[in-house]
């Protein structure tokens, strides 16, 4: 991650809900992220459209912060350069974990954040399995798939059909939903995201074929570059990027609520 300057409010910033605004107002956010700044308009519209909250944080006459959160799932992303800002955003809401650039509690998972910037470069990759675009009567088919994995999952957050920005891919074995991933490609610049495999198909080569997929829809799509964030201990989904080009270039942190706080249970 590259050094920049990291401000310091003299004092806690207001925070305001996005829908709370005037109209006509929208806020302007700046420099938040060495990594995201071009995909946050982004990150509001699909939040806002899958019912999640948007608050930003102003010390001043500026926006200096943004806390994007799922109250079904109880996660969310904050983007700051201010640790100060970013403590402030994480105890907002009482959330399970939250993704940032700082360790903001002392249970914290380590992300990597992947880079290719040079796309295509190597030899045509062989596809072991068929890989399409999802549709959207796959979504009860996918919901399935993630529940199974991860649990706690809100279908508002799981954009099915595609849509300009973004597309979701699936790999079927035997007509099953067995793999699915996303890409969302803006103003030239690409990202891979939310890869999940079953486990009973793992070490198949669907995630590779996944991964190439993505790369191959977001050359199409006019992406110069593409990041992907890749947890610590996945170390498949990593030796999967490396292998295609991408490299290391920064890390995230998503941060846990205090062990004695209580864990919100969804139904």
């Amino acid at each position: 991650m590259s050094a920049r300057p990291v401000p310091s409010p003299d004092r806690d910033p207001t925070v305001v809900r996005l829908e709370d605004l005037p109209p006509g107002a929208p806020p302007v956010f700046g420099d938040l992220s060495d990594f995201f700044n071009p995909f946050l308009p982004h990150f509001v519209r699909a939040t806002l459209h899958g019912g999640g909250e948007v608050w930003a944080a102003r010390s001043g006459s500026t926006f200096d912060g943004l806390l994007l959160y799922n109250e079904v799932e109880r996660v969310g992303s904050i983007f700051t350069r201010s640790p100060t800002v970013a403590q402030v955003l994480f105890g907002l809401k009482e959330h399970v974990a939250l993704f940032s650039d700082f360790p903001l509690a002392g249970h914290t998972e380590v992300y990597h954040v992947f880079r290719a910037d040079r796309l295509g470069d190597g030899p045509a990759h062989q596809f072991a399995h068929p890989v399409r675009l999802a549709r959207a009567g796959d979504q009860p088919a996918i919901v399935r798939l993630m529940k199974e994995m991860y649990g706690r999952i809100d279908p508002n957050w799981l954009p099915v059909v595609p849509s300009a920005e973004e597309k979701c891919v699936v790999v079927e074995v035997s007509g099953e939903i067995v793999g699915t991933a996303w890409v969302t490609v803006v103003n030239g610049q690409g990202r891979l995201h939310s890869l999940s495999v079953r486990p009973h198909y793992w070490r198949m080569g669907i995630g590779t074929d996944l991964w190439h997929a993505r790369i191959l829809w977001a050359r199409r799509a006019g992406a110069r570059q593409v990041l992907s964030e890749i947890a610590d201990q996945n170390v498949a989904s990593q030796a999967i990027a490396t292998a295609g080009g991408m490299r290391k270039v920064g890390q995230l942190f998503l941060s846990y609520r205090p062990t004695e706080a209580p864990v919100p249970r969804s139904d």
